[in-house]
């Protein structure tokens, strides 16, 4: 460690006490020691560099923190050190490639121990002769009165923070620290988790009974919410007489501020100080110079230790641009390691990062930033994505993501884009490659489709939006952008804005069938059905060929009574697509309304035989079969099994009511009946055969009203009237209701 951390720190601390620096008069002993054990050090290697001995020729071009790190093995060894260790701890701090020996390292040991002396400890480990100092100055400064100090880490963790456990364990209990960072400082176990390299923290040295650990985090106490803000400005303008007007927050304001800063107490910070500065809330929450100016603060903040190393720099760009951190390949990039460095020096980085940096830790052998810290990093970046050091960054990343994508493809061989949805490592690397991409050109629309269209697939459809209607703002005449955007309201069940969505479209892109197609069903939805059947129509005009086209306006025909034309399409579907089970049932059920029976049985028992796995078939096949007569057991037996088909369907339920029922336990039937009702309410006009069942049941148990009351909300969700057919059961069981309600029934509709 270099005395300069020591003397900066000194340096603080002098000025929080108001004290010269001379006053630390223990310290300054310290710093000239160690700097005599440096110089002493310095001049013993370079006499050991100019030998002509081959057996030191490996110190030429060793930094001399490398070579320190190397040294401190030689007196730790409990055994004797061998060449084994020594090489994996040279290739851990040197770097790939460097060759040292057991033997070579006792040497230079030797000799700087014959040449230092008792000053070697003070060379090969500084930081505990000058924390010790350093520590023992506050301790007698303390003396007369405790003292209390807040020591902020800042973002680096590596040797000024060992140095401050070192100063802290020296000053005694009458000094006291509030210690604040990024990190888990608290460490222990906990930490020791989050970490591939072993870290000692805060909890190693201080007693149990004299610390408290306080999480700052976003999900501890150290978040700001809008209250917070609100009660913080009130303070602030009230402790400056001099502030020109006195400005209420309202919570609107506040919640915009929580936008800008995340709520973190240094961005808050930056925020009042530009009220302040302006007397403007809109300075805040609206002006985007000044929102860049939180930016470029918290920037600052962060990379504090950075800004003169261009290569450390590339690196937390590089994992602050990462959509994920558990992609390795990625990850290397990010860290500009070759693919070679990459198989040998992985781990190692990740090490460094970690104990250099206190907003990386590791998670699942992973770097992740901080989440503050990666947000405004981001924000950071996308303003300066022009810049040709973040620029080759994106580059970077992007042709890793490509070569993830390209191995992908090459060894599964996918045969169609449902395939590549399916594989969820393909799916996690499109969206890193999407991203990527955004990075390298944001007015890039067609990027934000194409991530809108793989966030649809994944069923996260208010996140498809986000995209979709960033690419409707980069290029407000992009057809597809707008339909797909009204395929997602429509999935979330707002018509009215998928409606506008979906014309927009048209007007852009009038002959795409598919479009007429889903504004049809947008209007079905708001029960405008004339509409519906208008775009249906002109859908069919383009698309003469496509079965999906006449099958809905088939179902709108049948909506309308008009079912001599729903019979029409349904045949022109069937035609087209012969093997849909749901068209067969469909058109099953325009044949119960025509009072058909026979008809609709036979198009049930080909839905059934399309698709042996749909329980709605099988069960319509024994509906539709049902006559006059109360059927015996093994019907019973039957739609039980016809249940196990897919025992989560409300249909399946209806099976198991009936079959409860027609085996005498009536409350138990209807009981499922009523979860059938439960189960179907998401699935508008599947209730009626449900409702006529419960009625059915009703009526046996004796309950007439309830009875009355299913059978007409089942007419009424629009049942096929020749299913009431099961209601001649009751003349021979329930003669009184039979005669009084089911016979006028049954009569009204000639069945």
């Amino acid at each position: 460690m270099r005395p300069s951390i020591s003397l900066f720190l000194c340096k603080q601390l002098a000025w929080a006490l108001e004290k010269e620096q001379e006053a630390f008069k223990e310290h300054q002993a310290a710093v000239k020691a160690v700097d005599v054990a440096q110089n002493q050090a310095k001049n013993t290697l370079d006499g050991l560099h100019k030998d002509n001995n081959d057996q030191y020729g490996w110190l030429r071009g060793i930094a001399g923190s490398g070579l320190i790190t190397l040294l401190r093995m030689v007196p730790g060894a409990n055994v004797v050190l061998s060449d084994k260790q020594v090489a994996e701890k040279a290739q851990e701090v040197l770097g790939e490639g460097a060759v040292v020996g057991a033997t070579q390292l006792t040497h230079v040991y030797t000799r700087l121990r014959n040449k230092l002396g008792q000053r070697l400890d003070d060379y090969l480990n500084p930081a505990l002769r000058l924390g010790l100092a350093l520590g023992r100055d506050l301790g007698k400064f303390a003396r007369n009165q405790p003292l209390l100090f807040l020591f902020d880490t800042y973002e680096e963790v590596d040797e000024a923070d060992a140095l401050l456990r070192v100063v802290m364990v020296a000053a005694g209990a009458r000094v006291g620290w509030i210690v604040a960072g990024r990190d888990n400082l608290w460490a222990g176990m906990e930490q020791r988790k989050r970490t591939i390299g072993k870290v000692y923290g805060y909890k190693d040295i201080v007693p149990s009974d004299r610390c408290l650990a306080v999480d700052f985090n976003a999900g501890g106490v150290g978040a700001f919410s809008a209250n917070d803000i609100v009660t913080y400005f009130d303070i602030l303008q009230a402790r400056l007489p001099d502030f020109p007007m006195q400005v209420a927050l309202s919570e609107n304001d506040a919640e915009q501020i929580v936008e800008v800063t995340q709520g973190v107490p240094l961005a808050v910070k930056i925020a009042a100080g530009l009220f302040v500065e302006t007397a403007d809330l809109e300075v805040v929450t609206r002006k985007s110079d000044r929102k860049r100016e939180i930016i470029d603060e918290m920037f600052l903040r962060y990379l504090l230790h950075v800004r003169d190393d261009e290569s450390e720099r590339t690196r937390l760009y590089g994992l602050a641009l990462l959509r994920r951190a558990d992609e390795p390949f990625a990850v290397a990039a990010a860290l500009h390691l070759s693919t070679e460095q990459a198989k040998t020096g992985y781990e190692r980085e990740l090490i460094r990062l970690h104990r250099r940096y206190s907003f990386i830790f590791t998670e699942k052998e992973q770097p992740t930033l901080h989440q503050e810290v990666r947000y405004f990093l981001r924000l950071w970046l996308k303003e300066h994505r022009r810049n040709p050091e973040v620029e080759a960054v994106a580059l970077r990343l992007n042709a890793a993501h490509e070569q993830v994508l390209q191995r992908l493809e090459e060894q599964w061989n996918y045969t169609s884009l449902r395939a590549r949805l399916e594989d969820q490592e393909w799916v996690e690397t499109y969206l890193d490659l999407t991203e990527q991409r955004f990075w390298l050109d944001p007015t890039y629309a067609v990027a934000y489709y194409n991530r809108g269209v793989t966030y649809d697939n994944l069923k996260e459809h208010e996140r498809a939006m986000v995209d979709y209607t960033e690419a409707i703002r980069l290029d407000p005449t992009y057809a597809f952008a707008y339909y797909n955007r009204g395929l997602a309201y429509t999935t979330l069940e707002d018509y009215e804005a998928a409606l506008k969505d979906y014309t927009r479209s048209l007007e852009l892109n009038p002959h795409d069938a598919y479009i007429y197609n889903d504004r049809a069903l947008a209007y079905i939805a708001v029960v405008e059905y004339a509409k519906a059947l208008a775009d249906f129509n002109q859908a069919i005009e383009i698309g003469k060929d496509v079965a999906l086209f006449y099958s809905n306006r088939a179902w709108i025909y049948g909506k309308l009574a008009e079912y001599q034309k729903a019979l029409i399409d349904y045949g022109h579907a069937i035609d087209l697509q012969p093997d849909d089970a749901n068209t067969y049932i469909s058109r099953g059920y325009i044949y119960l309304h025509l009072q058909n029976q026979e008809e609709a049985y036979k198009d049930f028992v080909l839905a059934a035989e399309c698709n042996q796995e749909d329980v709605n078939a099988a069960w319509m096949v024994m509906y539709a079969s049902f006559g006059k007569g109360r059927p015996g057991p093994e019907v019973a037996q039957r739609l039980v099994e016809i249940a196990r088909i897919d025992p989560q369907r409300y249909e399946a339920a209806t099976c198991r009511g009936i079959a409860l029922g027609l085996q005498g336990k009536l409350r138990e039937g209807l009981a499922e009946i009523e979860q059938a009702i439960v189960m179907s309410q998401n699935e508008p006009g599947q209730t009626q055969d449900a409702y006529f069942w419960k009625g059915m049941l009703c009526a046996y148990i004796g309950r007439n009203q309830a009875a009355i009351e299913a059978v007409e909300k089942a007419l009424e969700e629009g049942l096929p009237p020749i299913l009431l057919i099961p209601l001649h059961w009751l003349e021979r069981d329930r003669p009184e209701f039979y005669e009084r309600y089911a016979a006028p029934l049954l009569t009204r509709y000639n069945i």
